[in-house]
């Protein structure tokens, strides 16, 4: 199977840009997921394992973000207004 790449862009770190990366467990992942079938990745015999190894695959560009936003047991909106108050704290910090 391919490796699903992510990048994140080049200036993610200049001046007055912000990146956020949202974590999971990989259970929980396959909990959210399992039933949904557009989710070409996760066709495989194994999609647990498949969970496992794109974050593996991944984990470098996760770590250029500049915040970790763990969602277990946080809905979309909590999770949501936790990174708009997380940027708003960060512009008010440059000002």
């Amino acid at each position: 199977m391919p490796k699903a790449e992510l990048t994140l862009p080049d200036d993610v770190h200049e001046p007055g840009t912000r990146s956020s990366t949202r974590w999971a467990s990989p259970d929980s992942i396959w909990r959210r997921v399992k039933d949904q079938s557009h989710r070409p990745l996760l066709q495989t015999e194994n999609p647990r394992q498949r969970i496992i190894d794109l974050m593996e695959e991944r984990k470098p560009a996760y770590g250029r973000a500049d915040m970790l936003v763990n969602t277990e047991y946080r809905s979309a909106k909590d999770v949501a207004q936790l990174i708009l108050s997380q940027y708003r704290g960060a512009i008010g910090a440059r000002a």
